[in-house]
């Protein structure tokens, strides 16, 4: 992927306070910051749980874990996402989001981590990892 996506097994950063984490110390920092908060808004302008996820298929390669996040809360917040638990796109996004919360380098605000619960239930989501 690119230097500032994320990708399971790869390291996207590093831990929470230190200014090696893709271009800053958090998220918003630096150019990297910015595209990433870039898709942070396109991601919340698309309607619909296909879009979003036809979004992360696309676009997923230059995610890191906050995008995801969103993409997820996105998703379970809309009113067509029931029939798409078995979607391999939100199979997709839900394991990136799990190999983001194993790895320890990646920062993580507790918002990211409820907002991910959130989601997993409101989804009814039976994914014993992000559980």
């Amino acid at each position: 992927g690119k230097g500032s996506s994320w990708s399971p097994g790869a390291k996207a950063g590093t831990a929470k306070g230190s200014k090696a984490w893709k271009g800053g110390s958090s998220p918003s920092s630096g150019t990297a910051g910015t595209a990433l908060s870039r898709l942070n808004d396109e991601i919340a302008q698309l309607r619909g749980a296909e879009a979003i996820l036809d979004f992360c298929s696309e676009r997923g390669s230059e995610f890191d874990f906050v995008n995801f996040v969103t993409a997820l809360h996105r998703v379970a917040k809309g009113q067509d996402s029931r029939g798409l638990l078995q979607d391999p796109r939100l199979r997709t996004v839900t394991s990136r989001i799990h190999g983001a919360l194993e790895d320890e380098t990646v920062w993580k605000k507790p918002r990211h981590l409820s907002n991910t619960a959130w989601a997993v239930s409101k989804l009814s989501l039976r994914d014993a990892p992000l559980l």
